[in-house]
C-alpha cells in the first residue's frame, strides 16, 4: 500500500519537526501496511521560491535517509501545490511531480472557488503530461457546490480524501459514497505528526471495506498502483 500524501520530511513544513518524529511516523506507516510514502511538503509559491523549496526538501529528505532502515517504508518526493492563479500556464510544474508519476498534488484556497479558479484547474487537469489530483477535497465541501465534483470526474481529474474523514462521524457518510461512486480515487493519511495527526491509513482501509465494500476498496489499491506504482524492489 502506497500513502500518497504525508508530511513526514522533518522541519521543512508544519509536519514532522525532527527526524526522530519522522521515524516514528514512518515505523507507525509501516506496522499498518504501508509499503511506500510519498513525503508531500507544502509549497506555497507566495512564501518560497521554487529552487529554495526543492534545495530543502532534498536536505530535509537526505537527513531522514541517513537515518532510516528495515523497520520504515520506502520514501518518494512529491509536493503538496497551492493553488495560484496562472499555475495552468507555469513552466515548472514537472519539478513537482511526485517522482516517477506524472501526478501533481493540488491544495486548492479554503475560501468560496471563483468560476475563474474552477476554469483554470479544468485545464490543467487536461494538460498533457500532468495527472491532477486535488488534495483532501473534504475540506472544501463548504466551499464548492457539489456538481464541480462530477464536472472534475468527469473530465479526467483526480481526487484524494483523507483517512481521517473516514473515520469522522460528520464526514464519513458522504465521503464513502464518493468513493464508493468513483469520485474519489485516493485516500491518503495527510500525517503531519504522531499526536493531533497522526497515521491512520489501515483503521481507514478497514472502514471503507466494511462499509464501501470490496469492489471500492479494491479499485482503490489498483489506482494507487495504476498512478503511483508499487514499491521498488
Amino acid at each position: 500500500m502506497t500513502d500518497i500524501h504525508c508530511h513526514v520530511l522533518p522541519g521543512i513544513d508544519d509536519g514532522s519537526r525532527s527526524v526522530e518524529m519522522s521515524l516514528e511516523m514512518l515505523r507507525e506507516l509501516k506496522s499498518q501496511g504501508v509499503d511506500r510514502v510519498i513525503a508531500t511538503p507544502h509549497f506555497y509559491p507566495t512564501r518560497n521560491s521554487p529552487e529554495r523549496f526543492l534545495r530543502n526538501r532534498q536536505e530535509a529528505y537526505e537527513r531522514l535517509m541517513n537515518e532510516t532502515d528495515d523497520s520504515c517504508p520506502e520514501i518518494s518526493l512529491g509536493a503538496e501545490v497551492m493553488y495560484f492563479e496562472g499555475i495552468s500556464r507555469y513552466e515548472g510544474l514537472e519539478d513537482f511531480k511526485a517522482e516517477g508519476t506524472d501526478v501533481i498534488l493540488l491544495e486548492m484556497p479554503f475560501v468560496p472557488w471563483t468560476s475563474r479558479a474552477i476554469d483554470e484547474v479544468m485545464r490543467l487537469g487536461t494538460m498533457n503530461g500532468i495527472d491532477l489530483v486535488l488534495a483532501h477535497i473534504e475540506r472544501y465541501f463548504e466551499y464548492v457546490k457539489k456538481h464541480v465534483w462530477e464536472d472534475f470526474s468527469g473530465n479526467g481529474i483526480l481526487m484524494q480524501a483523507n483517512a481521517e474523514s473516514i473515520l469522522d462521524r460528520k464526514l464519513r457518510r458522504r465521503v464513502l459514497r464518493m468513493i464508493k461512486k468513483g469520485t474519489i480515487s485516493f485516500v491518503g493519511t495527510d500525517s503531519h505528526n504522531m499526536s493531533g495527526r497522526a497515521p491512520n491509513i489501515a483503521p481507514a482501509f478497514d472502514e471503507i471495506g466494511r462499509t464501501a465494500g470490496k469492489e471500492a476498496y479494491d479499485r482503490l489499491i489498483r489506482l494507487q498502483e495504476r498512478y503511483f506504482g508499487g514499491a521498488s524492489e
